[in-house]
């Protein structure tokens, strides 16, 4: 182990001891932060996880080069460009670029005996942290999956498209369920939405 790792898990150690929130982000864990609050990065456009080993594809984002090419769920993505991938922050990687420029994504298919390989161009894919729809008349569902730099804005959009119903909306359910956090003023924005007065945040250091 070299001195800058030695250093860096030095560091950390003293930063997980002020709470259990704080901690030190390394250089590639920081831009993978910046990007997922950003509200948009370039790439293929999937959602991926690690399962048995083997970088797997959860779903394409509709719209996408990958949902395009035909990239489906449960897909076993073993190279990119020709290179074997062996955990999720290498794939990220090597998937994500410049848009317009080309990258070529090698998967294992149930079913198929030979491995599948999709020739991509790169583009630019937004980042959705808000779903939304009507459970019954009168009634609307919105989930926040995390706080992005478009989240209040989205969520505008789509409490409007809710209260444009025929029947008149009577109630909303707000789902944090799952939130990976994110950009703290976009949570204080959707918090004003809802309450009229008063204090949504104070910060008292030691």
């Amino acid at each position: 182990m070299d001195t800058g790792d030695l250093i860096q898990k030095a560091i950390q150690g003293m930063v997980h001891s002020l709470d259990p929130h704080s901690s030190l982000l390394p250089p590639e864990a920081f831009e993978d932060l910046r990007i997922d609050t950003k509200g948009n990065f370039t790439g293929i456009g999937i959602h991926i996880t690690l399962r048995n080993g083997f970088v797997t594809v959860i779903s394409p984002i509709e719209g996408t080069p990958a949902f395009k090419a035909g990239i489906q769920a449960q897909d076993r993505i073993v190279m990119v460009d020709d290179k074997r991938v062996e955990d999720l922050r290498q794939a990220v990687s090597l998937m994500r670029g410049p848009k317009g420029t080309p990258v070529k994504v090698t998967v294992l298919r149930q079913g198929q005996q030979e491995p599948l390989e999709f020739s991509l161009v790169r583009d630019l894919i937004p980042v959705r942290s808000i779903k939304a729809h009507i459970l019954k008349p009168g009634f609307g569902y919105i989930w926040i999956t995390n706080f992005t730099g478009n989240t209040t804005t989205d969520f505008l959009e789509a409490l409007e498209k809710l209260e444009a119903q025929s029947e008149p909306l009577q109630g909303l359910i707000l789902d944090l369920r799952n939130n990976g956090g994110g950009l703290l003023e976009e949570s204080l924005e959707i918090s004003d939405i809802f309450i009229e007065d008063g204090d949504i945040l104070s910060i008292k250091g030691r």
